[in-house]
């Protein structure tokens, strides 16, 4: 590392710290730095990348990286980033910084694509697509996991052409029975942005609808952590495309309301299972108003729920100046809205029904 690129690793360095002031100049410096050397701090940032021993150096290259590079394309040498980017998402093993990193290297992916016409794709942009679809094949998972997230937010920005989507849809299908819950996941999310964005019909996902309940159940027992954000792409996918859950319905609600009754996980991971309960309902009422039995212990959960108190010894030195008194329930709110989704003639009956036996 020369004396310039030691100044530069510690500009960026400044612009992690925690101070104010000390960032702002940083800040201040570094749009310098770009306006006048824009191939050079490109360079430098790619490098950083994998050059750099701290993660925070590391992390911030890659944020700077993506939230630049589309402005500034016409000045950088691509092919010699796109090295830097491929040797750091190979080389770097802190999951936080890899996302990052893949941001960046999706970013210049949608650069590379948007030079060409999608159906018609140049060069490069050809070569990089083989790339990512070699490490979906890869026998290391990080690289399977990379390429199916980078994937994803190429059709998050509309920056595949048509042609090649139905190839894409059947990786992520043939990824969502993959060794790794990881690969799995980002398989998941994958599959969730092509319903959302109509480039997938529902009747491609039924038949593997098992495989998607067999992941939730293994996640919330082993990796919670993860459960939360595969959930979300449940919801997601609740959300646009909720016939999809119709065939495998009574087993999706039997883990969730599992989940959702379950104190031993975590408040997050109970609330996440409920939205999705919620969205289901809300999505399509009819589906389960012809399910009564569940319908009176879901509302039976929600209001034991909603008499659950947390104890806070804090709660006399919070502000409530803005009016709110900091009780906000997803039960409370989850009630409301699958009242309002389901109809009072439903709904009432089985309120009554319960209100005097939890009184």
């Amino acid at each position: 590392m020369n004396d310039t690129q030691r100044s530069f690793s510690e500009l960026i360095y400044q612009l992690t710290l925690p101070n104010n002031d000390q960032r702002r100049a940083g800040e201040e410096q570094f749009q310098n730095f770009l306006t006048y050397e824009t191939a050079m701090t490109f360079e430098f940032l790619a490098q950083m990348t994998h050059s750099a021993p701290q993660v925070d150096i590391r992390k911030m290259s890659a944020i700077l990286f993506r939230r630049y590079l589309a402005k500034y394309r016409s000045s950088v040498n691509i092919d010699a980033l796109k090295e830097h980017l491929l040797r750091s998402l190979k080389t770097q093993e802190n999951h936080v910084c890899l996302r990052q990193l893949a941001d960046a290297a999706s970013k210049l992916a949608e650069v590379i694509a948007a030079s060409g016409d999608k159906n018609t794709p140049n060069p490069e942009w050809s070569e990089f697509y083989q790339l990512l679809s070699e490490w979906t094949g890869s026998e290391f998972p990080k690289l399977r996991e990379i390429a199916l997230y980078i994937l994803t937010n190429l059709i998050r920005s509309n920056s595949l052409g048509e042609n090649i989507l139905p190839q894409i849809s059947n990786i992520f299908l043939i990824r969502l029975v993959d060794q790794s819950p990881q690969v799995k996941i980002a398989a998941l999310q994958g599959i969730a942005m092509m319903l959302i964005t109509g480039y997938l019909g529902p009747h491609a996902v039924n038949d593997h609808m098992g495989e998607v309940l067999n992941l939730i159940k293994y996640l919330v027992d082993d990796v919670e952590e993860e459960a939360i954000r595969a959930i979300g792409y449940l919801i997601e996918m609740g959300e646009s495309c909720p016939e999809l859950f119709r065939g495998p319905c009574d087993q999706f609600l039997e883990l969730f309301y599992s989940i959702v009754s379950n104190d031993d996980y975590e408040e997050a991971t109970r609330n996440e299972a409920l939205e999705f309960i919620v969205t289901l309902i809300e999505q399509k009422p009819g589906m389960f108003r012809k399910r009564p039995e569940f319908m009176q212990v879901f509302i039976k959960l929600l209001l034991q729920r909603m008499m659950e108190i947390d104890d806070d010894p804090e709660w006399n030195k919070k502000d409530r100046s803005d009016g709110d008194d900091g009780t906000r329930n997803p039960a409370s709110e989850s009630l409301d809205r699958l009242s309002i989704a389901i109809r009072g003639q439903t709904v009432v009956p089985i309120l009554f029904g319960y209100i005097q036996e939890l009184i």
